[in-house]
Protein backbone atom coordinates (compact mmCIF):
# COMPACT_ATOMS: atom_id res chain seq x y z
CA UNK A 1 0.00 0.00 0.00
CA UNK A 2 1.29 3.46 -1.31
CA UNK A 3 0.75 6.37 1.31
CA UNK A 4 -1.78 8.29 1.06
CA UNK A 5 -4.25 5.47 0.06
CA UNK A 6 -7.38 5.23 1.92
CA UNK A 7 -9.11 1.75 2.69
CA UNK A 8 -11.41 2.58 5.23
CA UNK A 9 -14.46 1.37 3.97
CA UNK A 10 -16.74 4.04 2.77
CA UNK A 11 -20.82 4.12 2.78
CA UNK A 12 -22.94 5.77 -0.04
CA UNK A 13 -25.44 8.39 1.45
CA UNK A 14 -27.10 11.48 0.51
CA UNK A 15 -27.64 13.22 4.20
CA UNK A 16 -27.36 16.99 4.64
CA UNK A 17 -25.32 17.82 6.06
CA UNK A 18 -24.61 22.02 7.49
CA UNK A 19 -20.77 23.10 7.75
CA UNK A 20 -19.31 25.63 10.61
CA UNK A 21 -16.34 26.72 8.82
CA UNK A 22 -14.26 28.11 12.44
CA UNK A 23 -12.79 31.67 12.23
CA UNK A 24 -15.50 32.44 9.34
CA UNK A 25 -18.98 33.66 9.98
CA UNK A 26 -22.42 31.81 8.45
CA UNK A 27 -22.93 28.24 7.74
CA UNK A 28 -22.52 26.13 4.50
CA UNK A 29 -25.10 23.77 3.77
CA UNK A 30 -23.45 20.78 1.98
CA UNK A 31 -24.59 17.14 0.62
CA UNK A 32 -22.65 13.96 2.84
CA UNK A 33 -21.71 11.67 -0.72
CA UNK A 34 -19.53 8.80 1.15
CA UNK A 35 -18.96 7.94 4.98
CA UNK A 36 -16.15 6.08 6.91
CA UNK A 37 -14.91 5.89 10.07
CA UNK A 38 -12.45 8.71 9.46
CA UNK A 39 -14.08 10.92 6.90
CA UNK A 40 -16.27 11.84 4.74
CA UNK A 41 -16.95 13.39 0.91
CA UNK A 42 -19.02 15.90 0.82
CA UNK A 43 -20.51 18.56 -1.77
CA UNK A 44 -21.61 22.23 -1.18
CA UNK A 45 -24.59 22.90 -2.55
CA UNK A 46 -25.67 26.73 -0.51
CA UNK A 47 -22.99 29.42 1.05
CA UNK A 48 -20.46 31.81 -0.01
CA UNK A 49 -17.16 30.04 0.65
CA UNK A 50 -15.66 27.11 -0.76
CA UNK A 51 -13.92 25.40 1.68
CA UNK A 52 -10.35 25.13 1.20
CA UNK A 53 -7.47 22.09 2.32
CA UNK A 54 -6.42 23.24 5.91
CA UNK A 55 -10.18 24.48 7.23
CA UNK A 56 -11.41 23.45 10.65
CA UNK A 57 -15.21 23.34 10.63
CA UNK A 58 -17.94 21.67 13.04
CA UNK A 59 -20.14 19.48 10.33
CA UNK A 60 -23.63 18.86 12.01
CA UNK A 61 -26.08 16.20 10.21
CA UNK A 62 -29.44 16.29 11.17
CA UNK A 63 -30.58 12.17 11.13
CA UNK A 64 -34.24 12.83 11.18
CA UNK A 65 -34.95 9.03 10.89
CA UNK A 66 -33.53 8.59 14.20
CA UNK A 67 -34.53 12.01 15.71
CA UNK A 68 -31.07 12.66 16.53
CA UNK A 69 -28.18 15.38 15.47
CA UNK A 70 -24.83 14.00 15.06
CA UNK A 71 -21.96 16.96 15.08
CA UNK A 72 -18.53 16.24 14.78
CA UNK A 73 -14.94 18.47 14.30
CA UNK A 74 -13.05 17.88 10.86
CA UNK A 75 -10.50 19.02 8.48
CA UNK A 76 -10.67 19.87 5.21
CA UNK A 77 -8.13 17.63 3.27
CA UNK A 78 -8.61 18.18 -0.42
CA UNK A 79 -10.93 19.74 -2.35
CA UNK A 80 -11.86 19.77 -6.01
CA UNK A 81 -15.04 22.54 -7.55
CA UNK A 82 -17.60 22.27 -4.50
CA UNK A 83 -16.52 19.10 -3.73
CA UNK A 84 -14.59 18.57 -0.36
CA UNK A 85 -12.77 15.57 1.69
CA UNK A 86 -12.57 15.60 5.08
CA UNK A 87 -11.18 13.88 7.77
CA UNK A 88 -12.58 13.45 11.48
CA UNK A 89 -10.88 15.47 14.72
CA UNK A 90 -11.73 14.78 18.10
CA UNK A 91 -11.92 17.24 20.80
CA UNK A 92 -7.88 17.40 21.47
CA UNK A 93 -6.91 16.99 17.90
CA UNK A 94 -9.15 19.88 16.76
CA UNK A 95 -7.66 21.96 19.59
CA UNK A 96 -4.11 21.38 18.61
CA UNK A 97 -4.61 22.69 15.04
CA UNK A 98 -6.32 25.96 16.03
CA UNK A 99 -3.63 26.56 18.78
CA UNK A 100 -0.60 25.33 15.80
CA UNK A 101 -2.94 27.77 13.25
CA UNK A 102 -3.22 30.66 15.03
CA UNK A 103 0.77 30.64 16.12
CA UNK A 104 1.55 30.42 12.23
CA UNK A 105 -1.00 33.30 10.94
Amino acid sequence: MTSGQNTTERHQTQERAYLEIFGRMGTLIAELKNLSTTGAFLEIIQGDYIPQKGDLMRVTVPLESLGRTHSVNAEVVWGKSLGVGICFLNRQETMTKMLTRNRTQ
